[in-house]
């Protein structure tokens, strides 16, 4: 026997049985990163094929997998949503006339997330009796403000993760809420494309300022939370 020839075929059988769990396991992750990646470029999105090229039977099958995988709730249209490309001859409104709609959404919504905003953040003793406390989530800010620049009456937004926390330090405070917003979007997967926004310090619209944090901690000007 040709011992030589036996392990090459053995070799290319090992292949195609790797590379066939590998196409045919569901890969939630690959198939968010090319998401994100095709909507980034400004592609058209064949939605069902993207999903079936990472072991799902549809779209729907990938979503439904992502919401039994992490308890979450989102339908079919808000999942496109999130990964649609943005018209780039449209000019955002970044005033504050738009960061005060997105506000009053994001604390007066049906979401799960206003409801802990206004039931759980508004209501915590723990909260309440320290100087500071705020309220943070994931947002794709630019989708969001580019939504509101073309519908200034829109009434929601894509579902987001939220938490909030208390200090009585304000930037110790930030530090913590920009830590447990990232924890979250690793622990639910939750596309690039949504960041973490500081949206509410002690109950007052903080938007302007939560951006202003994240510049200044990526140019390193925030102390480190030690």
């Amino acid at each position: 026997m040709n011992y030589l020839n036996f392990f090459k075929k053995l070799l290319v059988v090992l292949i195609i049985l790797i590379s066939s769990s590998t196409s045919f396991g569901k890969d939630l992750k690959s198939l968010i990163f090319y998401l994100e990646n095709a909507g980034n470029l400004g592609k058209d999105i064949n939605f069902d094929e993207a999903a079936k090229m990472y072991g799902f039977k549809s779209f729907k099958n990938a979503v439904n997998h992502y919401k039994k995988t992490f308890g979450v709730k989102i339908n079919v249209e808000e999942a496109k949503n999130a990964f649609i490309g943005l018209d780039q001859s449209v000019i955002i409104n970044y005033s504050d006339k738009n960061f005060q709609r997105l506000y009053n959404i994001i604390t007066q919504s049906k979401y799960q997330g206003s409801k802990r905003y206004r039931n759980g953040y508004l209501k915590d003793k723990r909260a309440n009796n320290a100087k500071y406390k705020g309220f943070v989530i994931s947002i794709d800010l630019e989708r969001e403000l580019y939504k509101l620049t073309l519908n200034p009456d829109l009434e929601k937004i894509a579902p987001f993760t939220w938490t909030w926390a208390w200090h009585n330090e304000e930037y110790r405070l930030k530090k913590d809420l920009m830590r447990f917003c990232k924890e979250s979007i690793l622990k639910y997967k939750i596309p690039n494309n949504q960041k973490c926004l500081i949206i509410d310090i002690n109950e007052t619209n903080s938007i302007s300022e939560g951006l202003e944090f994240i510049k200044l901690s990526e140019v390193g000007y925030v102390r480190s939370n030690r």
